[in-house]
C-alpha cells in the first residue's frame, strides 16, 4: 500500500514539475542561449543568478530549481564558468591592499575564535594534515605544489611582500615566543621517530649531493661561504675593541701592532685608515682583508695557533689534517714534539702567507709583496727594515706589551679608563 502511495505522490509532483512555467522557460531558454554564446566566444561571462532573479522577478532559490532542470553537461559548464569568473574577481579584489589587509584581519579574528575551541582546534588539526597527506601522496598535486612554490618565490613582490609580513610578525615576541616553542615540539616529536630521522638524513645527504654536482650551485655555495665568514669577521672586528675610538681591531695584539706601526714608521704607515692602510679590502682584495699597506708592502701579523681551547680551532685547516699532526705527535718522543710543532708552524705560516699573497696577485695591487709576522721577533725585522728610530729589541718587546694591555682597556662595551687613557 505505501509503494502505491509513493508512487501516484511522485507521479502527481512530476505533472506538476512539467506544468507550464513561462518565467522558467524563459529563463532556461536565456541561459542556453549564453552558453553558446560564451562557447563561440561572442560573450565573455554568464548573467548571474542574481541577475536572473530580478530580472524573472524569482527568489535565488526558485533560479537555483530552473537551472537544476538543465542538462547536466549545462549545468558543469555553468559551474565552471562561475567558479572562473569569481576567481578572476577574488584575484582582482586581492590586489587591493586595503582589502587584503581587512580580509586577512577578519580571518585572523575568525579564526582565533574558533580555535579557543579545543575541540574544533584539535579536529581542524588532525583533518587539515589527513587532507595533507592525501594530496602529497598524488605525485601530480606534489608537483604542481613544487611548481607553484618556484614561481611565487621567483615574483619579486611576493618575496617582498612575504619579507615584510613575516618581519612584522616576528617583532611581537607573543607570535616569536608561540611560533619558538611550537617548532621545537615539532622537531622534538618528529625526531623522536627513528624512521622519520634516518630518512631526514638520507634526503638531506642526497639533496646535498645532488645540489653540490651542479657546478654553477657548487661555485655559488663557495661564494656565499666566504662571504658570510668575510662577514662574521668583520662582526667579530667590530664588537671586540674599539681604539682610542678610531679603528676596531678583532684582537689586543693586532690593535698593538697598528699602533707601533703609527709612532715608528709615521712616514710610510701614518695614521690608521680603515680599509686603505689597515684591514685592506679594496681595489678587488675580496678575503675580508689584509692587516696592513705599508708603504708598497703588505704586513700580515699572524702568530700561528696550532689548536685553541678557547676558539676550539687553529690553523691547522681540516679535521683530517688536524688527526694526522695528532697520531703523528703522539708517535714521538717527548723531547722531539717541540721541534716538530714548531716546523708544522712553519708549514701552516708559508701557507697562510701564500693564501694571502694569492689575494693580493688577483687584485689591483698585483706586484706588491705580502709579508709575515708570525711572532714578535719577525715584526721587529719588518720595522726595523724602514725606521732608524727602533729601540733594542728588549725595550720593543716591553712596549709591544704595554700596547696590548693598552688596547684591552677599549673592549667594545666595556667602560673605558680615561686616567689609563691619558697616561698611555
Amino acid at each position: 500500500m505505501k509503494k502505491e502511495v509513493w508512487k501516484l505522490f511522485l507521479g502527481e509532483r512530476n505533472k506538476m514539475a512539467r506544468k507550464p512555467n513561462p518565467n522558467r522557460d524563459v529563463i532556461i531558454e536565456l541561459v542556453r542561449e549564453e552558453i553558446e554564446k560564451c562557447k563561440e566566444g561572442k560573450l565573455e561571462r554568464l548573467t548571474t543568478w542574481q541577475e536572473l532573479a530580478d530580472l524573472a522577478e524569482v527568489s535565488l532559490r526558485s533560479i537555483a530549481k530552473y537551472l537544476n532542470l538543465l542538462e547536466k553537461s549545462e549545468r558543469e559548464y555553468i559551474t565552471e564558468k562561475y567558479a572562473k569568473a569569481n576567481g578572476q574577481r577574488m584575484a582582482a579584489l586581492f590586489k587591493n591592499p586595503e582589502y587584503l589587509r581587512k580580509h586577512q584581519e577578519v580571518s585572523r579574528i575568525r579564526m582565533k575564535a574558533l580555535h579557543s575551541n579545543p575541540e574544533f582546534a584539535e579536529k581542524n588539526r588532525v583533518r587539515s594534515s589527513k587532507q595533507m597527506k592525501a594530496l602529497n601522496s598524488d605525485p601530480q598535486f606534489a608537483e604542481e605544489s613544487r611548481k607553484r612554490f618556484i614561481d611565487l618565490n621567483s615574483d619579486p613582490e611576493f618575496v617582498e611582500a612575504n619579507r615584510q609580513r613575516m618581519a612584522a610578525r616576528y617583532k611581537d615576541p607573543e607570535y616569536l615566543k608561540k611560533h619558538k616553542e611550537r617548532s621545537r615540539t615539532q622537531m622534538k616529536a618528529l625526531n623522536a621517530d627513528p624512521q622519520f630521522s634516518e630518512k631526514s638524513r638520507a634526503n638531506s645527504s642526497e639533496r646535498m649531493k645532488a645540489l653540490h654536482s651542479d657546478p654553477e650551485f657548487a661555485k655559488a655555495h663557495r661564494e656565499r661561504s666566504k662571504q658570510n665568514g668575510i662577514k662574521h669577521i668583520e662582526d667579530l672586528r667590530k664588537n671586540a675593541y674599539y681604539v682610542e675610538e678610531r679603528f676596531y681591531t678583532s684582537s689586543q695584539q693586532e690593535g698593538a701592532v697598528a699602533l707601533l706601526l703609527e709612532r715608528y714608521l709615521p712616514k710610510v704607515f701614518g695614521k690608521v685608515n680603515d680599509g686603505i692602510n689597515f684591514q685592506v679590502r679594496n681595489k678587488g682584495i675580496n678575503n675580508g682583508g689584509i692587516d696592513f699597506l705599508v708603504d708598497d708592502k703588505f704586513l700580515e701579523w699572524h702568530p700561528v695557533v696550532l689548536y685553541s681551547a678557547k676558539t676550539k680551532g687553529g690553523d691547522i685547516p681540516s679535521k683530517e689534517e688536524k688527526d694526522s699532526y695528532r697520531r703523528v705527535r703522539e708517535s714521538l718522543p717527548e723531547d722531539d714534539r717541540t721541534e716538530f710543532d714548531n716546523e708544522y708552524k712553519k708549514v701552516l705560516g708559508i701557507n697562510y702567507r701564500n693564501k694571502r699573497q694569492n689575494a693580493v696577485d688577483n687584485s689591483e695591487y698585483s706586484g706588491k709583496i705580502v709579508y709575515l709576522a708570525g711572532n714578535l721577533g719577525e715584526l721587529y725585522n719588518f720595522i726595523s727594515r724602514q725606521s732608524d728610530s727602533l729601540p733594542e729589541f728588549a725595550d720593543f718587546k716591553r712596549e709591544f706589551n704595554q700596547a696590548v694591555r693598552y688596547v684591552k682597556e677599549f673592549k667594545v662595551g666595556k667602560n673605558k679608563n680615561p686616567d689609563m687613557v691619558e697616561a698611555a
